[in-house]
């Protein structure tokens, strides 16, 4: 799998994005796991602060995550496949 960092058409130009081909699309991982949160917790509410911590917006930041933001990344991809 290849991550990208880029920005969204709709982003401010200081902000990236992580992003991630799914058969051939490109998803925004913090949004689709923020989705994917929402759809599986009963705390809806903070489920985009969860997915930003896990998958944040700059590589460097994913990385230091180790390994939960690798789990919730396989995670979002399961999702965006579905």
């Amino acid at each position: 799998m290849k991550l990208y960092l880029g920005r969204l058409e709709s982003s401010p130009p200081h902000q990236t994005r992580i992003v991630c081909d799914v058969e051939g699309k490109f998803v925004d991982v913090t949004l689709a796991y923020a989705a994917y949160l929402s759809q599986t917790t009963v705390n809806r509410a903070s489920a985009y602060e969860v997915a930003d911590f896990y998958l944040p917006q700059s590589i460097g930041a994913f990385l230091e995550g180790g390994e939960d933001s690798l789990k919730a990344l396989e995670a979002t991809v399961s999702f965006a496949h579905k």
